[in-house]
């Protein structure tokens, strides 16, 4: 019997399907507040608590008990803290609650765990790798001596090892049929870790393209007949019917429309890609937790305005957008900002490749940097010195430093907001 222990693996979820913690938060959440409706008096006061004071507030008709955070110094409600397990025993409004500055309110604490992390990297591998337990530290540190450094596999752009800003080191496995082998596995930046399938078989081959494509762009820009003549091109292809489209399949089997029919319609004829696009975006924004508005969702003539706008190139890298499903630059949906949805002012059109997670969200700026450092293909030096004299992106992108703060620093004060609201709705479950 083998005396290594087995590394334990995370459970994943379905996009928008709430963890098993927070479901526990919200019966611990649930049980409080139906014991202080029943047990405290409705009137508000201060009232001492074990190491700060407390609050009884009234909402909705209903007492609520606060406390201070010991980090944050709001006041919020005994649940949003890690509570101890015999919280329903306890006489009310005296429960026993972690509250200090390491152990401060749920909110506080995430962000501590994330400081951490990033102030520690061998505390970021550690995490990085805690989920394949084939790869070790050993192989990390020999995946940087092969690189000559810590650099993407594929591009060669330089990594950071934090779980925030940009070019986060992310694990590349090249055999999508097999699990995380040492052998079959890549150091990458989070912002090229795409899933891969028939469009995009081999990212390094796809990024090849994609730069070779860049530099043609910026050595030689299209016309305006070439970029008319491409657009025209689409504008065709849109009014095309099915069988126009080259669809020869029946479309009906016993009644009903065969699924050879409906899988060649969502490869040939556009308007049927563009509303399984929509449908696909729609469905991801409905699984998520953002609040649904039925008006302004997009639909197929939507997706086909929006690339008429941007003349069918990438929104983000300028090239030209292809016909083919199967191809790393057909378009794909995205959203500028991640906190709304696929709405017809927050959509655009980029290249399949590009479509990485929120957290890595390329940019137009990111593709100037990863093309100056990039190992793929050759960039004459007069765009080399175009982008030299650009000093900001280079300031920017790398150490995603101003931008990521005011975000930060934004969606903290969105959510002392929520917070502050939810205290008023806190006996909505």
């Amino acid at each position: 019997m083998s005396s290594i222990k087995k590394k334990r693996t995370m459970k994943l979820y379905p996009l928008g399907q709430k963890t098993d913690t927070e479901l526990r938060m919200e019966k611990k959440k649930e049980e409080i507040i139906n014991k202080w409706k029943i047990t405290l008096h409705k009137e508000e006061k201060t009232i001492p608590g074990r190491n700060h004071e407390r609050k009884i507030i009234i909402t909705n008709d209903n007492p609520i008990v606060l406390e201070k955070c010991s980090l944050c110094n709001e006041f919020k409600p005994l649940y949003d803290y890690y509570l101890r397990n015999n919280y329903m025993d306890v006489e009310s409004s005296k429960e026993n609650i972690n509250n200090d500055e390491k152990n401060p309110c749920r909110e506080c604490s995430k962000l501590t765990r994330k400081e951490k992390i990033n102030n520690n990297t061998d505390a970021y591998i550690t995490r990085l790798l805690y989920n394949y337990p084939k790869l070790t530290k050993k192989w990390y540190q020999d995946q940087i001596e092969k690189n000559g450094g810590l650099f993407s596999s594929i591009i060669g752009v330089p990594l950071t090892a934090a779980s925030s800003g940009c070019w986060q080191v992310s694990i590349q496995n090249n055999r999508r049929d097999l699990e995380h082998l040492p052998e079959n596995c890549e150091i990458i930046s989070l912002e090229e870790n795409i899933p891969q399938h028939n469009a995009i078989p081999d990212l390094k081959i796809a990024f090849t393209e994609l730069f070779t494509e860049m530099v043609e762009q910026l050595k030689e820009p299209d016309s305006k007949k070439i970029i008319d003549d491409h657009s025209r091109m689409w504008e065709d292809r849109y009014k095309l019917t099915p069988a126009e489209s080259g669809i020869k399949i029946k479309s009906r089997e016993n009644g009903k429309i065969s699924k050879e029919y409906d899988r060649e319609l969502q490869q040939k004829h556009l308007k049927s890609m563009f509303t399984c696009d929509a449908k696909a975006a729609y469905a991801r924004d409905k699984n998520s937790k953002r609040q649904i508005n039925e008006n302004e969702r997009i639909y197929e003539k939507d997706v086909f305005n929006i690339g008429q706008k941007q003349a069918w190139k990438c929104f983000k890298s300028g090239v030209k957008l292809s016909m083919n499903r199967n191809s790393w630059n057909y378009p794909s949906l995205e959203r500028l900002d991640n906190s709304l949805n696929h709405t017809n002012q927050n959509t655009v059109l980029i290249c399949r490749l590009l479509n990485s997670t929120d957290r890595a969200q390329w940019s137009s700026e990111k593709l100037n940097y990863a093309l100056k450092y990039q190992k793929l293909v050759d960039v004459p030096d007069e765009i080399k010195q175009f982008e030299n004299e650009n000093k900001q992106f280079n300031n920017n992108v790398f150490n995603s430093s101003e931008d990521e703060k005011n975000k930060a620093s934004s969606k903290n004060e969105t959510k002392k907001t929520t917070t502050k609201r939810s205290q008023i709705n806190s006996t909505e479950i």
